[in-house]
């Protein structure tokens, strides 16, 4: 549910700015080992530029350093905001996830939420841990609760799958009376 707007997005800015884009879509299902794939297609085709998502910098990193060091420019999207500039991409685009978070503890915290879930769909994603460490830094600083379910990458596609992991954790913890997703489907 991420990725389609993203799409129509990056086609959208590139028919207005009169560019050819060649948008090599994940697997969310698979992240790490699509994300791969799809950074050796975009370096082997030798592009103008890649705008890429961070979104598991243990695995893109290496990538965004070996397309630097053959003379493409790299932007990194959405998610590597704290990494891009020591991989020597060109820039960031995307939203500044601890405000993210923090925003969202306000608001969940202004209609009445005293006990925040921030659930992470992407283990190890560093953008949506930077927001549920600022919705936790907010939340803290509201006198409220907050804790953080980070669902298994295998189960954050199936949507089963994710009501179980939710609903298990507020069988747990039955006193949690708000909740943040990163992502429309989860």
């Amino acid at each position: 549910s991420f990725f389609p707007p993203l799409y129509q997005g990056a086609q959208d800015a590139a028919k207005a700015m009169g560019v050819k884009l060649n948008y090599i879509p994940i697997d969310e299902a698979d992240i790490e080992a699509t994300s791969a794939r799809t950074m050796q297609v975009a370096i082997a085709q030798k592009p103008d530029a890649i705008v890429v998502g961070d979104f598991v910098t243990s695995v893109v990193d290496p990538y965004i350093k070996q397309a630097v060091a053959a003379g493409i420019p790299v932007y990194v999207d959405q998610s590597g905001q704290d990494q891009w500039q020591a991989d020597g991409a060109f820039g960031f685009v995307g939203q500044q996830g601890p405000e993210v978070g923090m925003a969202a503890a306000q608001r969940l915290n202004g209609a009445g939420s005293k006990n925040i879930l921030c659930v992470i769909n992407v283990p190890g994603n560093p953008y949506l841990q930077a927001i549920c460490k600022g919705l936790a830094a907010k939340a803290k600083e509201l006198g409220i609760a907050s804790s953080n379910l980070e669902l298994p990458t295998a189960d954050s596609t199936d949507q089963g799958k994710v009501s179980r992991d939710i609903g298990a954790y507020l069988q747990a913890h039955k006193d949690i009376d708000g909740i943040f997703t990163e992502n429309a489907a989860v």
